[in-house]
């Protein structure tokens, strides 16, 4: 079984037990495996803390809400009708979310935002012909011979460490809408945090979009915004419209 449909069903929580043995195994001797299950955890919990604290924000307010109904005394509506109409809002507004949300196309969002990274290690000069891997894997990525150049940028991640060839390999899986190939390039170099992490951080985010989680792409966004650098603004952009 592929790797990511392997960490996709432990999340689902349907491994069999074979699947788990393999999950176990992995998860045991292989350090890239370990660390993508440990970022998508992290991810899960964040979407699952930042869906608390909206709730428990709203339910202060009418808890607030309440109590100054109750000690002014100037209504004469039950108590359990000021319950009972707390916890419509809160359905209304799961409902209005939910009616925001399904207006809105993540797919649209990609569309509108998504451009392939820049080359920014190896710019390519007009005219300039070399037989090293570097500029034939970054000539190729430019000219969008993408299959050429995810097989060159593997290659030189395995030679060299650096971090930046997963990212421009998984843009360029991005270009030829292979997403299931993408996403766990991206997931492994972020888990690296190098200085190319954010760049990674913004096009795992799309990848989530374009595959139809956006539930796991805001908190990506959310931390682009807070941390006021690459994509800032354009994130805040996209958690306006999610």
């Amino acid at each position: 079984m592929e790797r990511e449909e392997l960490i996709e069903r432990y999340f689902e929580q349907k491994l069999t037990v074979e699947e788990q043995a393999e999950f176990d195994a992995l998860l045991k001797n292989d350090t890239a495996f370990s660390k993508e299950v440990d970022f998508r955890n992290d991810v899960k919990q964040a979407i699952n803390l930042n869906k608390r604290e909206e709730q428990k924000a709203l339910l202060q307010g009418f808890e607030e809400e309440l109590n100054n109904a109750t000690t002014s005394q100037q209504s004469t509506t039950p108590k359990i009708w000021l319950v009972a109409a707390s916890i419509v809002a809160l359905i209304a507004v799961g409902i209005y979310g939910a009616l925001q949300f399904s207006s809105q196309s993540p797919d649209e969002l990609y569309l509108a935002y998504y451009e392939p990274y820049e080359n920014v290690v190896k710019p390519i000069e007009r005219g300039e012909v070399s037989e090293d891997a570097v500029t034939k894997a970054f000539a190729a990525y430019e000219m969008e011979n993408y299959q050429f150049a995810i097989k060159q940028f593997d290659s030189l991640y395995t030679i060299t460490n650096e971090g930046y060839y997963l990212l421009y390999q998984a843009n360029a899986y991005m270009a030829l809408d292979q997403y299931d190939q993408a996403i766990p390039l991206l997931e492994k170099h972020i888990a690296l945090k190098d200085d190319f992490q954010p760049k990674s951080l913004w096009y795992l985010g799309l990848s989530y979009l374009k595959t139809e989680r956006a539930d796991m792409a805001k908190p990506l966004f959310e931390l682009l915004v807070s941390n006021n650098g690459y994509k800032a603004a354009k994130s805040k952009e996209i958690l306006e419209e999610l």
